[in-house]
């Protein structure tokens, strides 16, 4: 069964990616012996995810072309 991909929530998604790099820089801001290595493993592993399922649904919902297949 093939996951149907919605792209009106991508922006949703950039949004929260934004956020999410943010909270990165700031506990990368921390004195190393006070970062939370835990929150931060989590944080880098979520946001690639979720740039690599965001770049998978922009691939599949690009407009093609109908004669080529090429990008539009």
């Amino acid at each position: 069964m093939k996951r149907e991909i919605i792209p009106n929530f991508l922006e949703i998604f950039e949004g929260r990616i934004k956020d999410q790099k943010k909270r990165i820089q700031d506990e990368l801001n921390k004195p190393k012996k006070e970062r939370n290595k835990h929150l931060l493993k989590t944080l880098l592993r979520d946001t690639k995810s979720m740039q690599k399922r965001i770049k998978e649904a922009k691939k599949l919902t690009a407009k093609r072309c109908p004669h080529c297949d090429g990008l539009l």
